[in-house]
């Protein structure tokens, strides 16, 4: 998927609604968040070595890895 969305040399904004467009397709949920100027679009399933998408300020998509833990316990929402 990020090679497709690179080919389109889409900005940072129109590449993340791209590839979550696209994740979202696939029947997965994500959330995002930052990371300096980087946007990092990750599982809401938390695990060790997830699968994540990292969106560059120029609009490159890169794979990577990330372990994903709860921040808070569920009873606290």
């Amino acid at each position: 998927m990020a090679g497709k969305i690179n080919a389109l040399q889409l900005g940072q904004q129109n590449a993340v609604q791209a590839a979550s467009a696209a994740t979202e397709d696939m029947g997965l949920r994500l959330w995002r968040t930052t990371a300096g100027d980087d946007l990092v679009l990750a599982s809401v399933m938390p695990g060790r070595s997830r699968a994540i998408l990292i969106v560059k300020p120029d609009g490159t998509v890169l794979r990577g890895y990330a372990d994903i833990s709860i921040r808070a316990p569920a009873d606290r929402w």
